[in-house]
């Protein structure tokens, strides 16, 4: 049988896991918002809905080990009529939510002497550290070069 995990490291699954879950929903909506043209960019955000369920996986079967089960909530608002940028900032935003989220869930487990729960919880940091970087990456070349430019890229 497991060791029963601290409070704290059950709470950071929790948080950590209806974060991810929202990702898959967001990023999955978003694919399908934009196929019809841009779907080269849909492909980019489906990917990233398929790397969020990788992610999900970790999380849940962190929490099966544990005997746990985890709460769902349905996934935010996403801004499609705020336009692409607002899109984006969104999820730079939700990004590093789960960023600072995974990073809590890091001290979390080490301050519990549960090293595998760290891990878990620095590889999904490094994907959304990865993500925040490019989202800022994407913002800073509409910036440079102009939505219309830059969407251009991902016609078909």
């Amino acid at each position: 049988m497991p060791a029963e995990p601290s409070g704290e490291v059950r709470q950071a699954l929790y948080a950590s896991t209806r974060l991810h879950w929202s990702a898959v929903q967001v990023y999955t909506a978003i694919a399908a918002w934009y196929a019809p043209q841009y779907p080269n960019l849909s492909k980019r955000f489906s990917d990233e809905a398929f790397d969020e369920q990788g992610h999900l996986k970790l999380l849940l079967d962190r929490l099966r080990y544990f005997g746990d089960t985890s709460v769902f909530e349905a996934g935010p608002s996403i801004p499609f009529a705020e336009g692409f940028e607002a899109v984006l900032r969104f999820l730079l935003q939700m990004e590093e939510g789960a960023s600072e989220a995974e990073q809590q869930g890091i001290d979390a487990a080490r301050n519990a002497s549960d090293e595998q729960t760290a891990r878990v919880f620095t590889e999904l940091q490094q994907g959304s550290q990865a993500s925040v970087l490019q989202l800022e990456a994407d913002l800073q070349t509409i910036e440079d070069i102009g939505l219309d430019n830059y969407l251009a890229a991902f016609v078909g």
